[in-house]
């Protein structure tokens, strides 16, 4: 009986019955509310307003927004509320912050639509896409990993793909280690770490102030690992500016550059081409006039991008078109043997005969000085016919010494990226925008050898317009052979007197003191400037109250170059490497945390 008992439902221990629960818990409202402050979801409409605060701080440390060099700070302080959003998990987190990246990166680049408004929208939507795509790594790696890395790596190693990417698939233009550029001690670090890793220790000590945030949330110490992880890149970059120093230089090659200012509708349909080359002309006549009156002799006159009024063909197009070559199907212009001669005149004519003399009495580049333009030039590629935005540098007599072609092409405007082969598309393209953009890129940096006055000969990279924002056509040809400097010649024209100009500036300061070589600025109607090893301006063209854009004029300055022959930097060394190291870091930490158990929950950080 007693046995019975116990083993009845609901009896106790001593066969009594288990007492009735009279009042149960109160339910849970929102059970969100249990976990930990970091693994909340975050509602859409307060992500949209951090995201969307980060990339209106970073619109407003841009340079040039609201003063010429940006703001440093501000840019580090805008990035700790995406650190913070981004890393907590909501619906539809992928799309706001993809329509924030979006937004914010039109803000930074709205001078395209100067251009064509219809441009904005690719170059926003398509970084937009890998920022989102950052937001969806960092919500991976922060499960486990402090911000002070998790943000770091997962915006540098986005931001650094879509730069690998070619457009339209990918878009480079302001990286966050370019807010660097105005400031000593980080300029010094980017001969060892490059702009990627500036912006990783910037993103770091974001990252850092965000935990701090996410901590003090959750009501709990900030720890040692984000401190840890934050001060790693930050001594690193200390201590690579600290123990490098760019190469001793001395006084190399005395360049005028010339500054017309041609708007860019003027420069596209001039009343005729010779207006634009005598007004050119006379800029260069009284530059070299008033450096002869310092007894200042010029090495080399610089004109900016497409600054030579006439297309020009390379001196081998005859042979290629009688080998077979000819213009490419979708080509905007039919090329033969009458049209490449009367290309050849160009050159002739106006560099050979007009600038340089040539069985003329009067000249107006003087003996002894080297000459170099942008030029659109015919040339032959693949038994196609094409066209490419070059430079061509000539010497005496007007012979060639070298030419160099750009790199990056700018997508819309010098690229359909294979849909110009569309009959359709072409004829769009072509009503929109006046031309067809077909353009065909180099593969890598030309170096030209120029003789000096003095009897030395340096070596310069030739590079055109969007290459400046790209690291690679400057680093690779140190690591080629012994380089001088760089020069580059560029349009800013169709932008008025917007802050892409102060953009510009700033990735041709990192790429000087990325590479340990003197950056040569030749533009159309600003900025030109050129900027030293150390990343600093050596002379910068100026008109009437000291502004620096769409004025016309001429700067003569001296080019600093290596004293003795120099290797590359430690970064430029190693650029191809560390590149892919900022892609592979966060696919490498999240396989790692994966393996964490605190991955699929919550753990101490």
């Amino acid at each position: 009986m007693t046995g019975k008992r116990a083993g009845r439902k609901g009896a106790g221990p001593r066969g009594s019955r288990t007492p009735r629960v009279l009042h149960s818990a109160p339910p849970v409202a929102n059970r969100d509310d249990l976990r930990p402050a970091d693994e909340r979801e975050l509602a859409p409409l307060r992500r949209l307003a951090l995201v969307g605060a980060a990339w209106l701080g970073l619109w407003l440390a841009t340079p040039g927004f609201l003063q010429p060099d940006g703001f440093l700070s501000l840019a580090v302080l805008s990035l700790v509320p995406w650190a913070y959003a981004a890393s907590r998990p909501g619906r539809r987190a992928f799309l706001v912050e993809w329509l924030a990246a979006a937004v914010g990166l039109s803000a930074q680049t709205f001078w395209t639509v100067n251009v064509l408004w219809i441009t904005l929208l690719a170059v926003a939507i398509v970084p937009a896409l890998y920022m989102a795509c950052a937001g969806l790594v960092l919500r991976r790696l922060a499960r486990v990993l402090p911000l002070s890395l998790a943000a770091p790596a997962a915006w540098i190693g986005l931001e650094t793909l879509s730069g690998i990417v070619e457009p339209p698939f990918g878009f480079l233009w302001m990286r966050f280690g370019h807010h660097a550029h105005d400031h000593a001690l980080l300029l010094g670090a980017l001969r060892v770490v490059g702009v990627g890793g500036v912006g990783f220790a910037l993103a770091a000590l974001s990252g850092l102030v965000a935990d701090a945030w996410r901590a003090r949330a959750e009501r709990r110490p900030l720890g040692r690992a984000p401190v840890v992880a934050a001060s790693v890149p930050a001594l690193v970059v200390v201590g690579a500016s600290l123990f490098t120093a760019p190469p001793a230089t001395v006084a190399g090659p005395r360049v005028l550059l010339v500054q017309p200012a041609f708007e860019a509708k003027r420069k596209q349909r001039p009343p005729s081409a010779e207006v634009l080359f005598e007004e050119t002309v006379a800029l260069t006549r009284a530059g070299l006039a008033r450096a002869a009156e310092r007894g200042e002799p010029v090495d080399l006159v610089v004109w900016g991008e497409t600054v030579f009024p006439w297309p020009i063909a390379e001196p081998s197009l005859g042979a290629a078109y009688a080998r077979g070559a000819r213009v490419a199907p979708w080509g905007q212009h039919a090329i033969g043997p009458a049209e490449i001669e009367r290309l050849h005149g160009f050159e002739e004519d106006g560099i050979a005969r007009f600038l340089f003399g040539k069985g003329r009495a009067q000249r107006v580049i003087p003996p002894g000085t080297l000459f170099a333009t942008g030029a659109e030039e015919y040339i032959e590629r693949e038994g196609l016919i094409r066209r490419s935005n070059g430079i061509v540098v000539f010497g005496e007599g007007g012979t060639r010494l070298g030419r160099g072609g750009k790199i990056h092409l700018v997508p819309g405007g010098e690229s359909l990226a294979g849909l110009e082969r569309i009959a359709w598309v072409r004829n769009t393209a072509y009503d929109l925008a006046g031309y067809l953009p077909d353009l065909v890129a180099d593969d890598r940096t030309a170096v030209v050898e120029l003789p000096l006055r003095d009897g030395r000969r340096v070596r310069v990279g030739l590079t055109v317009c969007f290459d400046n924002t790209y690291d690679g056509p400057y680093t690779e040809p140190t690591r080629r052979g012994p380089l001088d400097f760089h020069l580059i010649t560029s349009n800013e024209a169709w932008y008025v007197e917007s802050w892409e100009f102060d953009q510009m500036i700033a990735f041709s300061r990192c790429v000087a003191a990325a590479t340990g070589r003197s950056m040569v600025r030749a533009t159309n109607s600003g900025i030109s400037v050129v900027i030293g090893p150390d990343g600093r301006d050596v002379e910068r063209l100026r008109g009437p109250g000291g502004k620096d854009r769409n004025v016309s004029g001429s700067l003569l300055a001296t080019v600093p170059i290596p004293r003795e022959p120099a290797g590359p930097t430690p970064y430029a060394r190693v650029e191809p490497v560390l590149r892919g190291g900022w892609v592979v870091l966060p696919i490498a930490l999240w396989l790692l945390v994966r393996r964490r158990d605190g991955y699929r929950g919550r753990e101490a950080r």
